[in-house]
């Protein structure tokens, strides 16, 4: 956690400083553009970057499913890079900056097909992972000033390269801590990828464009705060980040020992949600200073945050423990509704009405959440 911490630091100053670089309206599109970069390669992990969380820490024979996997990815890549070149060019309002930071990050889109870390963290390499997720950030960060600094006319292009670099230096870390080479080389799928990832891959796809379909509502409705939802979003994002590792060493042990009862997780989702719920605080007394006029809007968006962050580490240990099927069934209905209803009505409802709809759904999931959490027994164990 102190890892993503300290590199979610650097590219949240990195971003600060583009900012006072190329000023608020350069920022929005090169924004949207990293922001369309960083989906495509959510989307493409097709929910396998979780599911070898759980699978390289209790099989030996999970090389050949990973070549597998890196051939799903791959399309997964392709298909949400369509995807998110067809969002720019609807809804950025500089579409060219946009898509050519996208395209710059082509590269790193390819080297994360291979990403080692679920591998790494599945197999006990934590500080080797750590390392190799924070050496992506400061490389990403530091090449991002640079080139603005010195050739801001093509800070779209260094964008997309600082982007591409930080991937593939994942990769090389990867090769270098001893992971086979052969993980690098993607084979052909004989099949779809295991239904536990194709639950993952469809709840992140829909996650994904819920969640980054507000900063295309707020250009909408009220498009002279877009670059300070950018920002503000990309700051929950990074809280979010260091919060969500948490993922990455519950799974791995929890599914490794197989019987991690329910009541031992409690106190700690008691300390994580004591600990968002602090954050939350902070970004609403500083909305009542920064942002006077719109701190109903706030409170709703951060109240909707601390519930993810709760949802995350709870949907975390229900995956490990193969119990997320329900909650996955509730979620692949309410929240594709949410956006098709966010997106329609965007020119008719206030940003308020529209968070709301957002924290109702966050609330609907946390109930489902509740009673499959409640459902466990000690002796329940992934299939």
């Amino acid at each position: 956690m102190g890892a993503q911490g300290l590199g979610q630091a650097c590219n949240f100053a990195c971003q600060l400083a583009l900012i006072a670089l190329l000023g608020k309206e350069a920022f929005v599109s090169l924004g949207l553009g990293l922001m369309a970069a960083n989906s495509v390669v959510f989307l493409g992990e097709i929910g396998l970057g979780t599911y070898f969380l759980r699978e390289s820490a209790t099989r030996d024979d999970w090389l050949p499913r990973w070549q597998m996997a890196t051939g799903s990815r791959l399309v997964g890549v392709l298909i949400a890079f369509v995807l998110a070149w067809v969002a720019i060019a609807w809804a950025a309002p500089a579409p060219t900056t946009a898509h050519s930071v996208l395209l710059w990050g082509i590269p790193g889109l390819l080297a994360s097909v291979a990403n080692p870390l679920p591998i790494l963290f599945g197999l006990g390499h934590i500080r080797t992972a750590s390392f190799a997720l924070f050496s992506r950030f400061v490389l990403q960060s530091l090449l991002c000033l640079l080139i603005a600094a010195v050739l801001p006319l093509h800070s779209a292009m260094g964008i997309g390269l600082a982007f591409s670099a930080g991937l593939i230096l994942q990769v090389i870390i990867g090769q270098w801590a001893g992971l086979p080479p052969a993980t690098l080389c993607p084979r052909r799928p004989r099949s779809l990828p295991p239904p536990a990832a194709m639950r993952l891959w469809a709840l992140s796809l829909v996650g994904t464009l819920h969640d980054r379909s507000l900063p295309f509502i707020v250009s909408t409705i009220r498009p002279d705060l877009l670059a300070v939802v950018l920002l503000g979003v990309q700051v929950l994002q990074t809280l979010s980040g260091i919060l969500s590792q948490l993922d990455r060493l519950l799974i791995p042990a929890t599914a490794r020992t197989g019987d991690m009862p329910p009541a031992a997780f409690v106190p700690l989702l008691h300390k994580l949600l004591f600990l968002s719920g602090a954050i939350a605080l902070t970004i609403m007394l500083t909305a009542i200073v920064w942002l006077p006029d719109h701190r109903a809007a706030v409170v709703i968006f951060a109240c909707e945050w601390v519930f993810g962050v709760g949802e995350g580490a709870v949907f975390a240990f229900l995956f490990a423990r193969a119990a997320e099927r329900p909650v996955t069934h509730l979620m692949l209905v309410v929240v594709p509704l949410s956006t098709i209803v966010q997106v329609s009505l965007s020119g008719v409802l206030p940003l308020e009405a529209m968070l709301t709809l957002r924290l109702l759904v966050v609330t609907l999931v946390a109930l489902q959440m509740r009673r499959s959490f409640r459902a466990l027994t000690p002796s329940s164990a992934p299939a």
